[in-house]
């Protein structure tokens, strides 16, 4: 379980916001859809795998998250949209920024936003008698991004992004790619993604510079690669540390899947401009709008159509 709800100010944790918050409350979370308690993991900086949210015990038979996994089993293979237009997993249709809020008075957790969730405890009952429906507007960059990949065959469904260009998940959300082997030059804001590269980010006190695993080709050899450019001058080094733990992770997970033979990806996405005298290079200037995932990637099966990069 990668979200939760925590029970100091009612507002929904990403697992990865764990990264930045001190303290962490190890009972302080309950799961967003039916209120069981659930515990922290793997947010220790010593943990080398993601950090996530396990309930202990199971939540009950009827909470949504006990068949998310063969939900997601059949996203994969085909479209789960229905002709009424309901959808039985969850990919918000609009993003909104969120504003910072402190927690209450004594409360654990530090670097909350507030969220859709704000006010709200996750009920302890079942969806019959008034359970808790997930918000079409959200303020996690996460819940999209992640939307985006657990659905590849409903990508055509709303979204509204800010300012951005498109109105469906495949118009908002862009590839980074090549053409004919060389760099491609957007000449707008984009929501983008792609697979991240192994090689350590180059650090500074005024930026981060993370690399990413596409890149030109020249005779056969690998030439410039994408570079996302993170201004960090004005972050905390808590949020600093929180960045650069999601790279590391989201780094050895891509070199776990390549050894394992996976079709899943590890995976930046970001919202950010071209340096206008680099092509290889993109700036993101806003802290909320940059993330990793590791997930699949690939083309809906129900349709191989392609836009225009």
């Amino acid at each position: 379980m990668f979200r939760a709800t925590s029970i100091h100010t009612g507002q929904d944790v990403d697992a990865e916001d764990l990264w930045s918050m001190e303290p962490v409350d190890p009972d302080g979370f309950v799961c967003p859809d039916c209120g069981s308690k659930v515990y922290p993991t793997s947010y220790r900086p010593e943990n080398l795998r993601r950090a996530h949210f396990a309930a202990k015990p199971k939540c009950p038979p009827w909470c949504p998250s006990n068949g998310e996994a063969e939900l997601l089993k059949r996203a994969r293979a085909e479209s789960l949209s229905a002709q009424d237009g309901s959808f039985p997993g969850y990919m918000p249709a609009g993003f909104r920024l969120p504003a910072e809020t402190a927690p209450a008075d004594g409360a654990p957790g530090a670097s909350t936003t507030e969220g859709e969730g704000k006010g709200r405890r996750a009920p302890a009952t079942p969806p019959e008698q008034g359970a808790r429906q997930r918000a079409r507007i959200t303020t996690s960059f996460r819940d999209i991004c992640r939307a985006y990949l657990n659905f590849p065959n409903d990508r055509h469904r709303d979204l509204h992004f800010l300012d951005l260009y498109g109105t469906t998940y495949d118009e908002v959300i862009w590839r980074l790619r090549t053409r004919q082997e060389q760099l491609i030059r957007y000449p707008i804001p984009h929501l983008f993604h792609g697979p991240i590269g192994w090689r350590a980010p180059e650090v500074t006190d005024e930026y981060a510079l993370i690399e990413m695993d596409v890149k030109e080709w020249h005779d056969g050899k690998p030439g410039r690669p994408y570079q996302v450019k993170v201004p960090w001058s004005d972050w905390s080094q808590r949020q600093r540390n929180a960045l650069l733990r999601e790279v590391e992770t989201a780094s050895n997970e891509a070199k776990e899947l390549k050894k394992a033979g996976s079709k899943d990806r590890s995976l930046l996405f970001f919202v950010g401009q071209q340096d206008k005298s680099d092509d290889a290079t993109f700036v993101v200037t806003e802290r909320k709008l940059i993330c990793c995932l590791t997930g699949f990637d690939g083309r809906p099966v129900a349709s191989r159509t392609r836009r225009k990069a």
